[in-house]
């Protein structure tokens, strides 16, 4: 049997996933690429439901393993991003609103993510987010 050139694996979750949502997280396909979303739009407003991690390794791809975020939205929008930057952010976000008691998934959550000029390389920006 031939190896698999593209296999992906969700490692993360802020909440308990079915088999179902599992498969489906893994499928990008569907989802809003935040990179390119941002660098047309400026920023995009986010509701978060849940957000997960997924694992990749792919065969065809300069970098063969690398790491995709997923940021599900209440309205069912399926965003991901490869910044680890905006990650640590939301985590950060989400973190600091658990210490009083409030879920980052909880009504009237909205995050901003946009994109912030990095000063490590001139003419490229990050993702980060803030809490409205």
């Amino acid at each position: 049997m031939a190896e698999k050139t593209y296999k992906s694996e969700v490692v993360d979750s802020s909440k308990e996933l079915t088999a179902k949502e599992r498969i489906q997280l893994k499928d990008l396909t569907d989802g809003t690429n935040l990179n390119e979303l941002v660098s047309s739009a400026g920023h995009v407003d986010i509701s978060i439901d849940f957000t997960a991690t997924v694992e990749v390794h792919n065969e065809k791809a300069e970098h063969k393993d690398y790491t995709v975020y997923v940021y599900m939205d209440k309205d069912g929008t399926k965003y991901y991003s490869g910044s680890e930057t905006l990650a640590n952010r939301i985590s950060e976000i989400a973190d600091e609103l658990a210490d009083d008691g409030i879920s980052i998934s909880d009504e009237g959550i909205i995050l901003q993510v946009y994109g912030r000029d990095s000063k490590n390389f001139a003419g490229r920006q990050f993702l980060t987010a803030k809490l409205l």
